[in-house]
Formats: C-alpha cells, structure tokens, sequence
C-alpha cells in the first residue's frame, strides 16, 4: 500500500513539473507586443455634421474639432492598452516634445487614400479564450469591409523613423489614426418624418511593426442617427466601438 502510494505522488510531482515546463515554454513563446499611438493630423478632419452640432452644443467649429481629435485618440488609447503596454504620443510628453515627435514623424509620412485590408483575424489581440473569441468578432462589425471605400493610409517614406521611434518608446508597433470623419447617408432615412437620417462616425488608421512593414489599415465605423448632435452622446456612443475595431485589426 505504501509502495502504491509513493508511486502516485510520483506520477503527480512528474505531471506538476512538465505542466509548469510547458507553461515556461509557452510563456517564452508568446510576444508580448508595445504599442505607440500617434493621433491624426488636425488638418484630416472631415464633417457634413459641424454646422448641426455647432447649433446643438453652442461650440464654435474649431472647439468641436479639437474635442473629437484628442477623445478619439484617448477612447483608442484606452483600448489597446487593455491588450499590450501603449503609449499614447499625444499624452505621453510635454506639449514641446509632442510637437517635436510628431514633426519628425509627420515630416516622414505621405498620407493618400488607399485600398483597405479588410482580412478577419482569427482573435482579438492574439488571445485564444472563447470568450475573447467572441469579443473579435463583435470587434469587426466595427470594420468597413468594403474594398472599394478606400482609407486615408499613412505612407512611412523614411522607415528609419520607426526604428528611432522604437528605441525612444520601447515600441514594436505603431499605431497611427489618420483621418476622423462624420458623413450622414441621405439614403439611409430613419425617420422621413422628423428627417433623421443614419450618420457614421469614421476613423481611419494604418499600422505598421518596427521594420516599417504594413500590417493592417483600414477605418473603423459606428453609426449614430443625424439628430444625435451633443458631443458627449456622439462620443460615448460611437468611440468605444470605434477603438474596438482598430484593437481587432492587430
């Protein structure tokens, strides 16, 4: 009886020890991606919507660009970060070093508009759990996936500004927002009565890794009816869901 015993704690301290080896090795295998966010250029900012939230919020146009510009960038921020380490450009230094990083960095980059990869993944963040599964797909419904709605892509001339970037932040991805868009679909009537219309909120990205490769680019969409015009509804409405489609497309 004791001989049977021992061999059974055996076979457990065995089992114990391959199982905490196979946990090391898939730890060592995984990668464990960082992440640098670097918001839009104010300049690609583009709304058939400014003049009803102007009259519904009593903002002046400029205001209403600034406060979708840097919550759209935080709302994303917010998300990558719950999947791998991000550093967010815009909150990350001082106003000057801002300025300077994204002036080297924009000074590097073409923007035209381009052809969107518009390819699932097979899970979100590389995570493997069912329920993450699940959240990926939900994820995407946030895509566009129409190939032929092109996106503003950042073009990388130099790629040696990414490899700069990299050493500076510690990065291994980049991340860019390139152009943030509210265009209603007069075609689309939700209500022909009252006039509401379906309005979509668009924001278009590229990522690259370090190497300057591409690895996705396309934007992200939510949509919200034409009479929607406070600014903190249209943000707490459609910017998580915006920053959940672009987290789907690493």
């Amino acid at each position: 009886m004791l001989k049977r015993f021992v061999c059974i704690i055996l076979s457990l301290l065995t089992f114990t020890g391959v199982k905490a080896q196979d946990n090391k090795t898939e730890k060592k295998d995984s990668i464990e991606h960082r992440i640098l966010l670097i918001p839009y250029d104010p300049r690609f900012y583009l709304s058939d919507a400014d003049k009803d939230i102007a009259e519904e919020t009593r903002k002046d146009p400029e205001t209403i660009r600034n406060y979708f510009h840097n919550r759209s960038e935080w709302f994303t921020w917010r998300e990558l970060k719950r999947h791998y380490p991000t550093i967010s450009l815009l909150q990350n230094d001082t106003v000057p070093a801002y300025i300077q990083s994204a002036g080297d960095l924009f000074s590097q980059t073409a923007f035209d508009y381009a052809t969107p990869i518009t390819r699932s993944p097979e899970s979100l963040m590389n995570a493997t759990s069912d329920k993450t599964l699940t959240d990926s797909r939900t994820a995407t419904n946030y895509l566009n996936t129409d190939i032929h709605n092109r996106y503003m892509k950042a073009d990388i001339q130099n790629k040696k500004v990414l490899a700069d970037l990299s050493e500076r932040f510690n990065t291994d991805l980049f991340v860019f927002l390139t152009q943030f868009e509210i265009k209603t679909n007069y075609k689309n009537c939700l209500d022909i009565a009252n006039k509401v219309y379906e309005r979509e909120i668009r924001l278009h990205f590229t990522i690259y890794d370090k190497t300057g490769k591409l690895i996705n680019g396309n934007y992200a969409i939510a949509v919200i009816p034409s009479n929607v015009n406070q600014m903190d509804e249209i943000i707490l409405k459609c910017f998580p869901l915006l920053a959940k489609g672009i987290a789907a497309s690493l």
